[in-house]
């Protein structure tokens, strides 16, 4: 069945694993029924959008075709998709939502495998729909408000035009919300193959997705975008581009995708403004801006320019706190070969910021000057570290092609990481409290940015496909081979194409308590990090990931005869008013939140022998809840279970049978002490925590 949602109702599926919808149109009389019904309600005219004008679309026979008219959802009877597995689409993609869908909530589902000349999974609105009605030529508004796209797997679909292998949001989705989704190998010979944003749909939010192994690619011409595109259509009767509208762009996964015919291998924006600079030529609260945070951007390439982030009519953009890592170029798109078809200009890899369109530079007024020029972000707290940039040269392999540097055979690697490509004058950007490879010249930037290994949990670099690549253990990556094509017909393999690497960040970076605090006044989603861990008011990390130990207080009572520790500041405020505890400082550090590899402390607290007890292990916490003398407490602070973790080291444990109490340390020297003794026992390692500094 391809099913037609035309009325305000909850679609609801069992499963996605249970419950499927087979959008292949066989028997011959699937699709005809499905064009039958569809007639039979374009009936009512109010179902059109604008310009539509009785001709529906070219495709036919989605999975789901949500085809409505204008009021008939509503937030009260919440309208929904959520359940299904919607496969098999030939022609018009998974799902399209036509028009008029407000408050559409498109949740749980599995899309896979599915065909769109304008969209491969879902799509909400129409591209290049346009219309005349109260006015001059403009793109109609999809009046698709509001729409929720949260939860879903979509994977494997194709759009062979326009925009989106995996999600196309069109001209008309103001206020949508895009999170917690997995889009993983979709393709589109159009922008955008992961996401892809066109024309203008005011405060979008794209949040929490993992955006993976996503490609856009077409021969003709440059495509870009090869995780997210956002972008505005090209201006009607030669004017500027009505603008995308603001976006937010937060704590997602932008992982090994290709842009592999333009720019932007992880994020693309592009005519992002456009109309509203010249309506407010001088007013800047006027114009639409992308805000992009909290994003691990990290192993994307780009056959052109800005293998992370490529910025193009991009007024307004702010780069905060994101981590932009190992991302390449290789100048493997036609437009990189101007010297000729043999050999191309390499290209900036990191992140690039294009030159205004001509248009757009003259429609800033007098007081403008800061953005008159280029894309000129924003850019602190961000780690831009070892993006590579190649470029293709014909008389390698015996003649064949290939890429240079030819990191495979230890020629060494060429990094750059941020550029300003296309003004008549060179300009370079600014970034602030970043961390930057170590080949570039600090002079060319603010003293406030580092240039040292920000020290990544696991790390790898592309290389060929299948492989599992470590920094240290580099092979290349591949480029079919192409005679005289001048860039047209070269395309880019690389690997390896699994989830690897883990870039957050270890306990000894210099990333830890460096970045600018600043920068939480103004944005409200750097509150958390990319996991959601709490950051620290009066000291931040930079990149996507914070660091999130705390300061473990330690206590001694001359009255007890035993140690206190906390995490709690309001614990610690609280015993250092009792006269009868001692304040010795901070004894290591842990975590207040659970992080990766890390375990519960769990804490008791006897009143018959007025001590506490702390331990890690889950079997000695069962043993002791069993003890009558022993009150349980909860979790004191998580720490290591074992020394795998580099920079922690094990806090020991000692229990005196004279004082009936236990005492924990980091310190070798202390611990040394305390086993000359005889009052205490020592009883080994009880957890692994960091040291003080």
């Amino acid at each position: 069945e391809l099913v037609i949602m035309w009325k305000d109702v909850q679609l609801q599926g069992w499963g996605a694993a249970s419950t499927t919808i087979n959008a292949v149109k066989s028997p011959a009389t699937k699709l005809q029924n499905w064009r039958d019904k569809v007639s039979a309600i374009m009936g009512d005219p109010l179902y059109l959008l604008p310009g539509q004008e009785g001709e529906l679309i070219t495709e036919e026979g989605p999975g789901i075709f949500v085809f409505v008219r204008p009021g008939d959802f509503s937030p009260a009877r919440n309208p929904r998709i959520d359940g299904f597995t919607v496969t098999g689409a030939d022609h018009a993609g998974g799902i399209i939502v036509n028009g008029n869908a407000a408050y559409l909530q498109i949740s749980n589902n599995r899309i896979i495998a599915n065909q769109g000349v304008l969209g491969g999974g879902i799509r909400l609105g129409h591209p290049f729909l346009t219309n005349e009605e109260g006015g001059p030529l403009a793109y109609t508004d999809g009046n698709n408000d509001h729409i929720v796209v949260r939860n879903n797997h979509i994977t494997q679909n194709g759009s062979n035009f326009a925009a989106a292998g995996g999600l196309a949001i069109c001209t008309g989705a103001d206020f949508y919300e895009v999170a917690e989704n997995f889009i993983c190998g979709n393709f589109t010979t159009g922008d955008g193959a992961g996401i892809g944003h066109l024309g203008l749909s005011d405060q979008g939010h794209i949040a929490d997705n993992t955006i993976i192994f996503n490609e856009s690619f077409y021969q003709a011409t440059g495509v870009h975008g090869g995780g997210i595109f956002i972008g505005g259509l090209p201006g009607l009767g030669g004017g500027l581009s009505p603008g995308s509208g603001s976006v937010s762009v937060v704590s997602n996964l932008i992982q090994g995708n290709l842009a592999g015919a333009g720019d932007g291998g992880g994020i693309r924006t592009q005519f992002v403004n456009g109309a509203d600079v010249q309506a407010h030529p001088n007013t800047q609260a006027e114009w639409y801006s992308i805000h992009i945070l909290n994003n691990m951007i990290v192993n994307n390439v780009a056959g052109l320019a800005g293998g992370g982030i490529s910025l193009q009519d991009t007024v307004i953009v702010n780069i905060v706190n994101n981590t932009v890592a190992n991302n390449d170029s290789t100048a493997t798109a036609s437009t990189a070969f101007s010297g000729g078809p043999s050999v191309s200009t390499k290209q900036p890899a990191g992140i690039v910021a294009r030159a205004h369109s001509t248009a757009l530079a003259n429609a800033f007024g007098a007081d403008s000057v800061p953005f008159k020029i280029y894309s000129n972000p924003v850019l602190v707290n961000t780690i831009i570290w070892h993006n590579r940039s190649f470029h293709w040269d014909v008389a390698e392999n015996n003649g064949t092609g290939g890429l240079l540097p030819d990191v495979g055979a230890g020629q060494p690697p060429v990094y750059a990481d941020l550029a300003v490509l296309g003004t008549a004058t060179p300009f370079l950007l600014d970034p602030r409290f970043c961390i930057l490879s170590e080949t570039v010249n600090p002079a060319d930037y603010d003293p406030s940015n580092m240039y040292s290994d920000p020290m990544f949990v696991s790390e790898y670099f592309n290389g060929e496909r299948g492989s599992v690549l470590l920094p240290e253990v580099t092979t290349p990556v591949e480029a079919p081979p192409a005679f005289d094509e001048g860039g047209n017909f070269i395309n880019i393999r690389f690997g390896p194409l699994s989830l690897t690497g883990d870039y957050h960040l270890q306990v000894v970076s210099p990333a830890a308590a460096t970045g600018d605090s600043t920068v939480l006044i103004d944005f409200a989603e750097l509150a958390t990090d990319f996991d959601g861990d709490f950051r620290f008011t009066d000291s931040i990390d930079i990149g996507a990931d914070e660091i999130t130990f705390v300061p473990v207080y330690r206590f001694w009572s001359p009255v007890f005869f035993s140690h206190f520790y906390t995490i709690s500041e309001a614990e610690k405020d609280a015993v250092m008013a009792n006269p009868d505890w001692v304040n010795e400082g901070v004894a290591f550090y842990a975590y207040s939140v659970q992080t990766a590899g890390t375990l519960p402390v769990y804490r008791f607290w006897s009143p018959v022998y007025f001590s506490h007890f702390y331990t890690i292990s889950e079997a000695e916490k069962d043993i002791v809840l069993l003890n009558p003398d022993w009150i349980f407490e909860g979790v004191a602070y998580y720490a290591y279970p074992t020394n795998s973790v580099p920079g922690t080291l094990p806090v020991y444990r000692f229990w005196s049978p004279v004082y009936f109490s236990h005492f924990y340390t980091i310190s070798e020297a202390e611990k040394d002490i305390v086993l000359l003794n005889p009052d205490w026992i020592f009883e080994g390692v009880a957890f692994y925590a960091i040291p003080n500094p």
